[in-house]
Order: C-alpha cells, then structure tokens, then sequence
C-alpha cells in the first residue's frame, strides 16, 4: 500500500483528515521541541508549546518518559531527550552504516600505524565496540565486536563526549559509579572533568592505561550528519610498542585525520 509522505507541515495540512492522529501529533512535536540550541524544557514551555493546561502537559510527558523518550534532570526538573531517541535514527545515521562507511578507512589506519583500530558508538555510559580492525602484530589489545567500554576511562568513550557542554559533563558524571580498572584510571570528577574539557579543546581524546594497564588508546569523533558524534574511532597500542614522548601526538594526528575523512562522507563536518 502506497505511504503517503508527510512534510513538516504536516499538521497543519492534514489534521483534518480521518486517519490524523492529533494526539500521536502533539506527543511528537513535543519531541521535535528539543533541538541543540534548547536541549532541556520545563514543564511549562512544554505546556505553552501545546497550548494546554499543566496537567495536559503533564500527562503527554509521563507518557513520553514511561517509554524511554525523555528524561528529567533531578535536580532542574527539566526535561531532556533520551538516549532511547537515537534508536529511531539507526537506519540514517546508526552503527550499521558507520560500520560498512568506516571499514576501508580503518584498515588503511591500522597499515599507516601498525596497530589495532577500533569503532564504537555510545550507548549511554557505555560504548558498544562495532568494529575492529586487528594489528599484525603478535601481542594484539583485545577488543571484540558487541563488547562495552565505559565512557569515562577510554578513548572512544571521551570521544563521545566532545559535545557535551560542562553542565552537561558535570551532570553525567554525577550519574556514574567511577570505578577504578587500573590505578591509573581518573575517578575524581573534577579532575576527569578537565581531562573531558581538554578532549575537546584539542579534538582528540587519550585513554592513558585508564582501562587496561599496558595499552594506551587515542581517539576520535565521527560526525554524519548531526551536531553530536555518531560514532568515535581509536588506535589501541600497548606501551611497549610506544618508542617515543612524540608518538601519541603523531599518532593523534593519524587518527583525527581518519575520522574527517569518514566525516566527510556524511552532510555534516567539524568545524576546523
């Protein structure tokens, strides 16, 4: 049956029709409200934006929580979207296409460096491995398609981050259990909060044996298409193959120039 393509108007030019579900309607423009600019709402912006009483509004957002599409601060009480969201992009922009787009340009890091490459994408506090791309080398860092890394001791994971503002950074940071891997794994919040702001100043995240002693990681945000990352790739090195102070910057350089590349492919780029 042939599928009527609804513009972004649609609303107004079809909420007349019969099968025009006006209250599926106003639960998605409360969705499509949150934008970068304006990321969190209260109660009453959502209210004013349906044209309803608090009490209306109240229920369209419990509805909308309950399944997992917005969140509340519990310290604001405003409201943001979730995670959960993303899910809904998967065939645009999610792990499937990264994975298939970034193949080639992972391999032809893994011959400029030698070592294992690795694709992630977040998944909450976590990011899931999607793929990798092995060394040649005899001692090889494990890593495994569908594994975890946490966000805050690897270098896919502060990659992932790089958007966040420092409200936002603080506020994650104040959900996560910080539990130390190695000892050199940073669980003092403010300190893992200038090492997230120092990621993004320079545009490359270092994971420094913070999640598993002997390999050092450097990593970077892959953009397609969106304001916030889509992915994050890293080069994963054990420290016996590191032969000089010089390296992990030329290795940076390698890996921030991969991610562009791959960034390239989509309608959206990093600003220089």
């Amino acid at each position: 049956m042939p599928v009527k393509k609804l513009s972004s108007s649609s609303p107004k030019n079809y909420q007349h029709e019969r099968n025009f579900l006006k209250t599926l309607a106003r639960g998605m423009r409360v969705l499509a409200s949150f934008t970068p600019e304006k990321p969190e709402a209260s109660l009453t912006d959502i209210a004013e934006l349906l044209k309803c009483d608090a009490s209306t509004a109240s229920r369209f957002v419990y509805t909308l929580e309950a399944l997992g599409y917005l969140e509340r601060d519990p310290q604001t009480k405003l409201y943001r979207v979730s995670p959960q969201i993303f899910a809904l992009t998967a065939s645009l922009t999610g792990p499937r296409n990264i994975r298939k787009v970034s193949r080639p340009f992972m391999e032809e890091l893994r011959d400029t460096t030698g070592e294992t490459v690795v694709l992630g994408v977040r998944d909450g506090s976590e990011v899931v491995l999607i793929e990798v791309v092995e060394t040649r080398h005899a001692l090889v860092p494990r890593g495994w398609i569908g594994g975890r890394v946490p966000v805050y001791c690897s270098a896919l994971g502060k990659a992932s981050l790089i958007h966040l503002s420092e409200n936002e950074l603080k506020r994650l940071l104040d959900n996560l259990n910080l539990i130390p891997f190695t000892e050199k794994t940073i669980i003092n919040r403010l300190s893992l909060l200038r090492e997230l702001e120092l990621t993004r100043s320079r545009g490359w995240s270092l994971n420094n044996e913070e999640y598993t002693r002997g390999v050092i990681s450097v990593g970077a945000p892959i953009y397609s298409g969106g304001w916030a990352p889509s992915g994050a790739i890293c080069v994963d090195v054990p420290t016996a193959r590191i032969p000089d102070s010089n390296y992990i910057e030329q290795l940076a350089s390698e890996v921030v120039k991969t991610a562009k590349a791959i960034s390239e492919l989509g309608s959206y780029t990093p600003l220089e």
